[in-house]
C-alpha cells in the first residue's frame, strides 16, 4: 500500500519544473517522472487525447524497474476502453482497488491488480488522462487519488496551452509558408490569406481596412462589405496609450510588430487578441490576429497557482529556502529560519552563519553535505541532520532537504532549493518508540507461547525464542520453511482451511483449539493456535501465529475422556457414549431416509454367577462376552456397554431379516457350556430390537424400548423380540400424573426444600438449592426426577420453572428482611434456556419482590449448557449481565464440555456426586480413578478462576478428602438433608455448621 504523504512540496517543485517545459511532449515526461517517483507505485503512464482518431495515446512512460522513458510500450485506448478509457469518457478519476472486481479491466503489465485513472480536463474539454498502476491490492488511497487530481488541476490550463500553442505554431509556419509565396504569387496570396484561421486584415496606413479574410468575418461577425473601407478602429483597440493609427502609421517596411489589444465583434461581445503587424511592399500593413482569451485565462490561473503556492509555502511548517551559492546568501526563507531559532532577522543570512551555531559533533556531517549538494547529479536531492544552537542556547535537531535548482552552462552550481524542519520533537518520540519496541520485543522473546510471523505465501520472517525451545529448532532452521512444514499429516487439511480464511479476513483473529505441530525431532506436540492477518499493517507486513503447548492438557482431557466414555472392565464405549453416537446415527438417517436398528443384549446368569463364584469370574464372563461380539464387528457399525449386564449393538441401513440374522449368530455362540476362569459355565443372551424411525424417533426412546424388549423376552419364552408398540401401564400413570402436576401447581400442593452449601474454609453456610418437593395426598412424597422428566416432555416446564423461581425469590426475600440473607440456587432445564423471556420474566420477579440479582444462582446441567452451545452461552451471558450467578451442575459426567469451559460464562463448577460416592463404594483401583478425576476438576475450575462444588457429601472420610484437595463448596446428608424454609433459618443463623470437622478446621 502507498505510504504517500501529501506533501505542497511536491506541487510546488512540480510547477518549478513545468515552466521550464517548452513542449507538450516535455510536460508528459515532467509529470510521469515527478509522479512514479514520489508515488512510487510500479508504472506511471500520460495518454495524450487525440479527438480526430477518438483515442488516448501514451506518450510517456516510466516504471519503477527501469529509469528510461518508454511510452512504446503502451498501445493507443479508445475512448470507454478500460479503466483509461472509461475515465477519459466519463471524465471523472476512477481507483480499481483489485482488479477482480472491474469488468473493464484491461491487462497492460502482468501482474498488476490496482489502477488510479485520472483526466485531465480543461473547460469541460478532455485534454489527457495520468493513469498509474501497481501490483498490490488497494494501492491507491484517497490522499493519492486527491493528490493526482490536483496534479490534472494544475497542470490543466497549462498544457491547454501548450497544445493550443502546438496547434497555432502549426498555423504561423504555415502562414510564413504563404507570406513566402504571395511575395511572387499573388493570386497564391489570396486563397492562402482566406484559408487561415486567424483573421486577417489589410489596412491602409491611413487607418482604413482593405480587405480581410473569412477567417475575420467568421470571428468579428460582419459581412465583408460591411468592414472594408471602415477604419480598424471600429472593431480593433490596441493595448498603450497611444491611439491604435499609432502603430500602422509608423511601422517601417520589413518591420513587425506585436501588440495586444481588444476586438468587437458585431454584437457588442468583445475578446482579448493578440495582434502581429508588418508592412507590405506597397505601403500597406497586414495585421494577424488570434484570440488568447484561454491564454489569458490560462495565464491568470497560473497566476493563481503560483499565488496559492507562495501562500503555501508561507503556511508551512517546514521552511522553504533559495540559496545563492555564489554569493553566499540566502535569498529566501532567511527570516522564517532566523525566526524558527529564535534570532534576530540579520543573524543567519549566510553558510557561514549556519556553521557557527552548529553542534561541534556535527561539523564534519554538515561539511560532508555541502560536498554532496556540489557534487550532485541534476535533480538529486541531498539530505542531511545537524543539531543547531537556537537563541535560548539550546540544541535543535534540524533536517534539511535540498537540490540544485539552477546551474550555468557548465553544469556548475548556482542556486540551491531546499527545505529545513525542526524535527527535535519526532527524534525524541522516535527514540521513545525505539525502547518500546525493544521493551515489546523482549516480552515476545521471553513469552511463554510460541509466536512466529509469516509472509502471505506462509515463510517463516520471525520466531519467538519460547518457539524455537519448544520445537527444538535454531533461527537458521526455520529461513527456509513454511508454516505448513510445521503441522501433522493428519491436521494439515485442518490448518490449510485456516490458512484460507486468514488470508481472506484482515484484522481477524482465527483460533484452532488444538491440532499437533511436529518438533524438529518429528515428536507431535498439542497446540491451542491463534492466526491474525496483518500484512496491511505497515508496522508488521505479516501474519502473526501465537501457539501454546496443551499436551498436558490434551492428556487430561483424553484421560477424562475414556474415563467417561468408555467402560474400563471391557474397554467399549458406555452407555452415555452410545447416547451420543444413537443421536447422530438418527440425525443421518433422518437426513438420508435410511433406517437405524439398535439391538440390546442382556447377560441372563450374570447375577447367580456374581453370587456364586463372585464378581472377578462375572468380570470375566463379560470380557468372554464381549469378545464374541468383537467377532461380528465387520457386521455392525457401533457396539457399546449399554448397563452392568447388558450391551447393545447399532445398525445402519438393514432390514428386519438381516438383523434377525445377526442376532441368531450371536446367541448362537452361547448354546454350549464355555470355559471360563478354569470353570464352565452356562452363559445365555437375550436380544430385544428396536428399529428407527418405526420404534421411536430419538435416543433415549429407543434405548428404553430396546431394554424393556430384551426384558420382555422371558416372558415369551423366545432368544430375542422386535418391539411391538403398546399402551402400557407405565405409560397411562405417567398421563395421568401430568394432570395432577397441574392440579397441584393450581391448588398450591408443590413446595420448596432446600438444602446448605457449605464453605469447606470458613463452616459457614454459603448458600442454599432450592429443591422441588410434591406431598402428593394419596402417593405420598413423589420424586422430583419423576415430575421434572413429565414437564420437559411438554410445555408445562415452563410454568413449573415460573413456579419455582417466584417461589424461591419470594423467601430470599422473606429472609433478607429477617436479616438473613442468603443466595439460592435455582435448576433450569435445557428448555429453560432456550426461552427468549426468560432473562425478562427472572428480571420482573427481582423487582417484584425487591431483591438483588446477586441474591440469585441459576444451576444449569452439562447436557443443558451443551445442547444448543450458541443459544445457551447467548442467555447464560445475558442472565450473567443482570448480576446473576451462574452454576454448571453434574460437571464431570459430560466430559466433551471441557474443552468449552472457557465459552460459557459461568461463576461455580458442581462436581457430580457420583464421583464422591464412587470413592468410598468402589474397588482400590477405580477408587483412586474417582479421586483423581475429582481431584483434577477442582485443580481445573480453579486454574478458570471458579468456585468448585462437591454434591452428594455424606460421610466424614469423602469430606476429609475434598478439605485435602482444597475444595470450595460441599453440599450433602453429612450437614443437612434438604428441609422446608422455616427449618433452614436457624441454620443460616447460626455460626459454624453442627459437625466436628468443620469446627476443627476453623478453629473453633
Amino acid at each position: 500500500m502507498s505510504n504517500l504523504t501529501t506533501d505542497n512540496d511536491f506541487l510546488f517543485s512540480l510547477s518549478q519544473s513545468l515552466l521550464t517545459s517548452g513542449s507538450v511532449q516535455q510536460t508528459a515526461d515532467i509529470i510521469v517522472q515527478a509522479l512514479q517517483g514520489h508515488i512510487k507505485s510500479f508504472d506511471c503512464a500520460f495518454f495524450r487525447f487525440e479527438p480526430q482518431h477518438n483515442q488516448l495515446i501514451c506518450i510517456s512512460y516510466t516504471n519503477r524497474n527501469s529509469i528510461k522513458l518508454e511510452s512504446y510500450k503502451l498501445k493507443p485506448i479508445a475512448l470507454g476502453a478500460g479503466v483509461v478509457g472509461h475515465a477519459a469518457e466519463e471524465k471523472r478519476a476512477m481507483n480499481i482497488a483489485n482488479s477482480k472486481d472491474c469488468d473493464f479491466w484491461l491487462e497492460y503489465i502482468k501482474g498488476n491488480v490496482s489502477e488510479l485513472a485520472v483526466p485531465v480536463v480543461y473547460q469541460g474539454k478532455l485534454l489527457a488522462v495520468i493513469d498509474l498502476e501497481d501490483d498490490h491490492e488497494g494501492y491507491f488511497e484517497e490522499l493519492t487519488q486527491q493528490l493526482v487530481q490536483d496534479v490534472a488541476h494544475l497542470i490543466a490550463p497549462f498544457l491547454a496551452n501548450q497544445l493550443l500553442n502546438e496547434e497555432r505554431q502549426f498555423q504561423l509556419e504555415q502562414i510564413n509558408y504563404s507570406d513566402q509565396w504571395a511575395k511572387s504569387k499573388e493570386s497564391y496570396f489570396s486563397m492562402l490569406l482566406e484559408q487561415l484561421g486567424d483573421p486577417v486584415f489589410i489596412v491602409s496606413p491611413s487607418g482604413k481596412i482593405i480587405d480581410l479574410n473569412h477567417s475575420a468575418v467568421l470571428s468579428l461577425g460582419f459581412a465583408k462589405n460591411e468592414l472594408i473601407g471602415q477604419r480598424i478602429q471600429k472593431v480593433e483597440s490596441l493595448s498603450g496609450s497611444k491611439a491604435a493609427t499609432y502603430f500602422y502609421k509608423k511601422l517601417k517596411h520589413d518591420e513587425t510588430a506585436v501588440v495586444e489589444g481588444i476586438h468587437t465583434r458585431k454584437g457588442g461581445s468583445r475578446f482579448y487578441v493578440e495582434v502581429k503587424l508588418a508592412r507590405l511592399d506597397d505601403g500597406n500593413i497586414i495585421a494577424v490576429a488570434r484570440d488568447i482569451s484561454k491564454r489569458r485565462e490560462v495565464t491568470e490561473k497560473l497566476e493563481s497557482s503560483r499565488a496559492f503556492l507562495q501562500e503555501v509555502i508561507r503556511m508551512s511548517p517546514d521552511v522553504m529556502y533559495t540559496y545563492d551559492l555564489v554569493q553566499d546568501k540566502l535569498l529566501m526563507g532567511g527570516k522564517r529560519l532566523t525566526r524558527l531559532l529564535g534570532y534576530s532577522d540579520n543573524e543567519l543570512t549566510s553558510w557561514k552563519d549556519a556553521l557557527a551555531l552548529t553542534h561541534p559533533d556535527d561539523l564534519a556531517s554538515m561539511k560532508q553535505r555541502a560536498e554532496r549538494v556540489l557534487d550532485s547529479q541534476p535533480g538529486e536531492t541531498v539530505e542531511a541532520e545537524a543539531r543547531v544552537k537556537n537563541a535560548e542556547g539550546e540544541y535543535r535537531l534540524l533536517q534539511n532537504h535540498c537540490l540544485i535548482f539552477k546551474r550555468d552552462d557548465y553544469g556548475k552550481p548556482l542556486l540551491e532549493l531546499g527545505s529545513v524542519r525542526d524535527i527535535t520533537e519526532q527524534y525524541r518520540l522516535e527514540k521513545e518508540l525505539e525502547q518500546r519496541e525493544n521493551y515489546y520485543r523482549a516480552l515476545v522473546e521471553n513469552a511463554f507461547d510460541g509466536i512466529a510471523l509469516y509472509d502471505i505465501e506462509g515463510h517463516v520472517k520471525f520466531s519467538s525464542n519460547s518457539a524455537l525451545k519448544l520445537l527444538g529448532y535454531s533461527a537458521a532452521d526455520t529461513q527456509s520453511l513454511k508454516a505448513t512444514d510445521f503441522v501433522h499429516a493428519d491436521d494439515l487439511k485442518l490448518a490449510k482451511n485456516a490458512w484460507k480464511w486468514v488470508l481472506k479476513h484482515p484484522g481477524r483473529v482465527y483460533r484452532i483449539p488444538e491440532y499437533r505441530i511436529l518438533k524438529k525431532s518429528g515428536e507431535p506436540v498439542w497446540v491451542e493456535n491463534t492466526f491474525i492477518n496483518l500484512l496491511d499493517d505497515p508496522n508488521v507486513e505479516g501474519i502473526i501465529s501465537n501457539f501454546r503447548d496443551i499436551s498436558y492438557k490434551k492428556i487430561s482431557e483424553q484421560s477424562l475422556y475414556k474415563i467417561s466414555n468408555y467402560d474400563s472392565l471391557t474397554e467399549l464405549p458406555n452407555r452415555r457414549f452410545l447416547k451420543r453416537q444413537l443421536k447422530r446415527y438418527i440425525t443421518q438417517a433422518n437426513s438420508y431416509h435410511y433406517n437405524v436398528t439398535l439391538i440390546y443384549f442382556d447377560v441372563i446368569q450374570l447375577n447367580i454367577i456374581n453370587d456364586a463364584l463372585g464378581h472377578w469370574m462375572g468380570d470375566e464372563v463379560l470380557q468372554y462376552v464381549v469378545g464374541i461380539l468383537r467377532r461380528y464387528t465387520e457386521d455392525f457399525d457401533f457396539i457399546a456397554r449399554a448397563g452392568d449386564d447388558e450391551f447393545a449393538i447399532v445398525l445402519n441401513q438393514r432390514d428386519a431379516f438381516e438383523a434377525s440374522k445377526l442376532v441368531e449368530s450371536i446367541l448362537s455362540e452361547f448354546d454350549k457350556l464355555i470355559m471360563v476362569g478354569g470353570s464352565e459355565v452356562k452363559v445365555s443372551l437375550r436380544a430385544g430390537v428396536v428399529r428407527f424411525p418405526d420404534d421411536g424417533a430419538q435416543a433415549e426412546e429407543l434405548l428404553n424400548k430396546a431394554e424393556i424388549t430384551a426384558r420382555r423376552v422371558k416372558e415369551i419364552a423366545a432368544p430375542f423380540a422386535f418391539y411391538q408398540s403398546e399402551v402400557t401401564e407405565t405409560a397411562r400413570d405417567k398421563l395421568m400424573l401430568e394432570k395432577e402436576i397441574v392440579h397441584a401447581l393450581n391448588q398450591e400442593q408443590l413446595m420448596l426444600y432446600y438444602q446448605p452449601k457449605v464453605c469447606l474454609k470458613t463452616g459457614k453456610i454459603d448458600s442454599l438449592e432450592a429443591l422441588l418437593r410434591w406431598n402428593h395426598p394419596k402417593k405420598g412424597f413423589i420424586s422430583p426426577q419423576l415430575i421434572i422428566g413429565i414437564a420437559e416432555e411438554t410445555s408445562l416446564i415452563y410454568r413449573l420453572t415460573d413456579w419455582v423461581v417466584q417461589k424461591a425469590i419470594e423467601q430470599i426475600s422473606l429472609w433478607s428482611k429477617a436479616g438473613c440473607p442468603v443466595k439460592v440456587s435455582v435448576n433450569l432445564s435445557v428448555k429453560d434456556l432456550l426461552r427468549e423471556d426468560l432473562k425478562q420474566n427472572l428480571s420482573e420477579t427481582l423487582r417484584q419482590y425487591d431483591v438483588k440479582p446477586s441474591l440469585l444462582d441459576i444451576e444449569v446441567t452439562e447436557s443443558a449448557a451443551l445442547a444448543d452451545m450458541k443459544s445457551s452461552v447467548s442467555m447464560l451471558q445475558e442472565l450473567k449481565s443482570m448480576g446473576v450467578t451462574i452454576s454448571l451442575d453434574d460437571f464431570g459426567t459430560g466430559y466433551s464440555s471441557i474443552s468449552h469451559l472457557t465459552s460459557l460464562p459461568v461463576n461455580q463448577v458442581k462436581i457430580d456426586q457420583s464421583f464422591i460416592q464412587k470413592v468410598s463404594l468402589t474397588a482400590e483401583e477405580n477408587k483412586h480413578d474417582n479421586k483423581l478425576i475429582i481431584k483434577n476438576i477442582i485443580r481445573l475450575a480453579r486454574s478458570f478462576g471458579l468456585t468448585s462444588i462437591v454434591e452428594g457429601v455424606e460421610t466424614e472420610e469423602q469430606l476429609e478428602l475434598l478439605k485435602q484437595y482444597d475444595c470450595d463448596l460441599v453440599q450433602g446428608y453429612l450437614f443437612s438433608r434438604p428441609v422446608p424454609a422455616e427449618e433452614v433459618t436457624p441454620l443460616i443463623k447460626q455460626e459454624i455448621m453442627e459437625l466436628p470437622q468443620l469446627k476443627k478446621s476453623t478453629g473453633n
